[in-house]
């Protein structure tokens, strides 16, 4: 009763009918003996935790243990699952750090903002943006295509720009998570001993990849349709941010603001830390010369890229 109380406390959002619906792939029905509704529960618990308590570095806080042995405190892939012997999603050996994706929100309501904590990274950013739209071209020298200036024609878009009161995604390190569990506040503490409270946990979801603590070196040639459910979070010597998703979303500061840009992409020409982002638009939007690849020079040059 314990496990099926905490899988059904780790998505409040669902019923308790739709519980039992999203347990039918996994082999239950009315026949299943407890053995086999124990283990589709503890496997539905392992991609949504009913908490997620990691430290940095593999260490835990300690702040599992108070709930006699149900949360993980030994490694930096701590996971609530009922039962601490089920491997982690994508069958995680221990000691590999586990990446999550947290919904958050300022009450009951949809989520607010999502954060990715895994590997002593935490990354926040908003959790819907707007559509993308196509990069106004610019050509330098040689009818290559050149980088716009940085508050120029590519940042003026009109009285209504929906992207005006987004927050820019932003990483920093952290020491310990405090408390993650759905229904409370999310609780980290930073690696300089700071405690910050980020909004109510809606929901978990223990991405099947590994967190990357170092950052990753290169996306160069990553192509849209390999992406599937994955995103990555790219800083810039220059204080800027891109997010690679279904879109690139380009934020960075112009003119004492924070301006936003969301590009349709087909393929990512170079992605690597130490150079400037460059791409391909999909067929027909873009440069005149076919295939061209835009770079974004006026960002600076990648410092990390963070798998979110």
């Amino acid at each position: 009763m314990r496990v099926l109380q905490q899988a059904w406390e780790a998505q409040p959002e669902l019923s308790f009918a739709e519980l039992f619906a999203r347990l039918e792939p996994l082999g239950v029905a009315r026949n299943s003996s407890d053995e086999e509704l124990l283990a589709a529960l503890q496997a539905e618990l392992a991609v949504h935790p009913w908490a997620f308590e990691p430290a940095r570095g593999g260490a835990g806080d300690g702040n599992g243990g108070g709930d006699g042995g149900t949360s993980g405190g030994g490694d930096d892939g701590a996971v609530s699952a009922g039962n601490p012997a089920v491997p982690l999603r994508g069958r995680a050996t221990p000691g590999v750090q586990q990446l999550a994706r947290v919904e958050l929100a300022a009450n009951a309501g949809a989520p607010e903002r999502i954060a990715t904590i895994g590997g002593g990274w935490v990354v926040v950013r908003p959790a819907r943006f707007p559509t993308p739209s196509p990069r106004p071209s610019t050509s330098s020298r040689g009818g290559r295509p050149g980088p716009s200036r940085r508050g120029g024609r590519r940042n003026q878009r009109g009285p209504a720009n929906p992207s005006a009161s987004l927050m820019q995604p932003v990483m920093w390190e952290y020491e310990a998570v405090l408390r993650c569990r759905p229904g409370e506040p999310l609780r980290l503490r930073s690696a300089q001993g700071s405690e910050h409270r980020l909004g109510l946990v809606r929901c978990i979801t223990v991405l099947d990849l590994p967190a990357q603590p170092e950052g990753m070196r290169s996306l160069g040639g990553l192509q849209h349709n390999q992406l599937s459910d994955r995103e990555y979070l790219l800083s810039f010597d220059s204080g800027a941010t891109a997010l690679v998703g279904r879109q690139l979303w380009l934020t960075h500061i112009a003119r004492r603001e924070v301006a936003h840009e969301f590009l349709r992409w087909r393929v990512l020409t170079r992605a690597e830390v130490g150079s400037p982002l460059a791409y391909r638009p999909p067929r027909g939007e873009g440069p005149r010369r076919a295939d061209a690849a835009t770079e974004l020079g006026e960002l600076g040059a990648v410092t990390r890229i963070l798998p979110i």
